[in-house]
């Protein structure tokens, strides 16, 4: 995939995911400073599907800081695909002065509001990757969640999963988001503990519009019980979101004793790999890079 951007605007002293496509480009100690993305091998995944090069040769312009709205400036450039990224809770739709060659991918978008060159994008943390075989199917599954009650869906759907007598649950509440401390090593090694140790992951939206939980439970290859609040996924015409459980806070536990029903030891060992398998493929940032060199979202 061949890029350009302004080189005279990225600043390579600040790294943050917006700046994906770039990580080749950042030293090793910038990177590191980020939690999310330092110790990964990422950037050489990345440097091995992406070319910095002329504007002419240029599949796509990649804007060269989190999206905002002196994007405008660049679609002048109106015979190329202009690329941008907005990690971000809000999920207020973009200004319709915003160019139909401006293709703005984001975290929180609510579906019903989307706009034609608006698309769902991942949100990132580490890759919590499990070595070893997969987790063994029971009569109970177990369902975790780790987190602070920050959306009135978080607490109906917990409070749903507790009154359910076919299910184990692992449930940790906390008073704010991480606890109020998001760097703490005891806190962040409980929550990605509580996922490890689950069957399935409750991932609801909390202040935006989607759940970083979702492809955290992803690459630890669990499944995830996506509670759909209006949500736009990611990469929809290549992942099959459907072989996980989307619900709504009213039907989680019909949604979920259906799904566990459904499946043996055989046939959930292989939807845990799938799980592991898209998170690579398409949703880690190197999937994802992969995932928008193919071009395929240009055809939606």
């Amino acid at each position: 995939m061949k890029i350009w951007y302004d080189k005279g605007k990225l600043n390579l002293n600040e790294f943050k995911s917006e700046k994906f496509l770039f990580l080749p480009l950042y030293s090793k100690e910038v990177i590191d400073q980020n939690n999310d993305f330092g110790n990964s091998s990422w950037s050489d995944e990345i440097e091995s599907i992406v070319e910095y090069t002329s504007i002419e040769d240029a599949d796509y312009i990649v804007y060269h800081d989190k999206f905002n709205q002196d994007i405008i400036h660049y679609s002048q450039y109106n015979d190329k695909p202009i690329l941008a990224f907005f990690n971000d809770d809000n999920c207020k739709p973009i200004s319709d002065k915003i160019p139909s060659n401006i293709y703005v991918f984001r975290t929180s978008i609510n579906k019903s509001k989307q706009k034609q060159n608006e698309f769902a994008m991942p949100a990132w943390s580490r890759d919590f990757k499990i070595s070893g075989s997969s987790a063994s199917f029971s009569s109970k599954p177990v369902v975790s969640f780790c987190g602070a009650i920050t959306d009135p869906v978080r607490e109906r759907c917990i409070h749903q999963l507790k009154n359910n007598p076919k299910l184990e649950t692992d449930f940790i509440i906390r008073s704010a988001f991480w606890g109020g401390d998001p760097h703490n090593p005891t806190l962040r090694h409980e929550y990605i503990q509580n996922i490890k140790n689950s069957d399935m992951v409750l991932c609801c939206r909390g202040a935006g519009n989607f759940s970083y939980r979702l492809y955290e439970t992803l690459s630890c290859g669990k499944i995830p019980i996506i509670v759909d609040t209006d949500i736009s996924l990611p990469c929809s015409d290549k992942v099959k979101w459907d072989k996980f459980i989307i619900t709504t806070p009213e039907t989680i536990n019909d949604d979920i004793n259906s799904w566990w029903d459904s499946h043996n030891t055989d046939s959930y060992t292989t939807q845990q790999q799938y799980s592991r398998h898209v998170y690579d493929v398409y949703l880690s940032p190197s999937g994802f890079a992969y995932y928008l060199s193919t071009g395929t979202f240009l055809k939606r």
